[in-house]
């Protein structure tokens, strides 16, 4: 996910001008991130050890020291509502595919009573 459109779906503002512009995973803990990905700082003293870890954006919900001028920071008024924007718009994008998958085993079921045969669908 671009950097801009992060900072727009959470409705983030950008604390510097980083070089990254994207990010590849949402992350929560400091220990789990990796090169490309977003931390949500819920604990400060973890920021060192994203950014260490190789995070491309931190998100922070009041002051903080940016440490790193390569990668975004971004301050929003709450993390969780921050989070839950995120969580909110990875399902609308996932949701087609849920379609898909549920439409496939549908069908698979109904052919499966018409010919009164056992199929696996996946």
């Amino acid at each position: 996910m671009r950097i801009e459109t992060l900072k727009s779906l959470i409705g983030a503002k950008l604390l510097n001008s980083p070089a990254v512009t994207s990010i590849e995973k949402i992350v929560f803990e400091a220990k789990k991130v990796h090169r490309g990905d977003l931390f949500f700082a819920y604990d400060y003293d973890d920021i060192a050890q994203a950014v260490q870890n190789g995070a491309y954006a931190i998100v922070v919900d009041r002051v903080a020291e940016v440490t790193d001028k390569e990668i975004a920071w971004l301050r929003v008024d709450s993390l969780k509502d921050s989070s839950i924007k995120l969580l909110r718009y990875h399902v609308e994008q996932v949701k087609k595919k849920f379609i898909l998958l549920s439409h496939h085993i549908k069908r698979c079921a109904v052919f499966a009573k018409y010919t009164k045969r056992y199929y696996k669908c996946f």
